[in-house]
């Protein structure tokens, strides 16, 4: 499956769905791990407005997920109009 059939708007089922991102797979940095990854899932009677604060409250993942993360914050952001929301985030697992 491609990361873009995982953007799709329309959400066929209830299942999340999570997927590595396909440019992730070619970068192989000496002594290092790229890990970028795209998921979906479709919540019945969630707002956007309800959502999007919770995912977006990166500083927060080490809280909300622990104990697997045990350090998180947002290192950088930006909106583009080709792009969207782009976030760079440090979560350590």
């Amino acid at each position: 499956m491609s990361s873009q059939a995982l953007r799709d708007p329309k959400p066929r089922s209830a299942k999340t769905r999570i997927e590595p991102v396909d440019a992730a797979r070619s970068v192989h940095p000496p002594g290092a791990m790229i890990q970028d990854w795209v998921g979906s899932m479709f919540m019945p009677g969630a707002t956007l407005a309800q959502v999007q604060p919770v995912l977006q409250d990166y500083a927060g993942y080490k809280d909300i997920y622990r104990p697997k993360v045990i350090e998180s914050r947002q290192l950088a952001g930006h909106t583009d109009q080709n792009h969207g929301d782009e976030y760079e985030v440090l979560l350590r697992l």
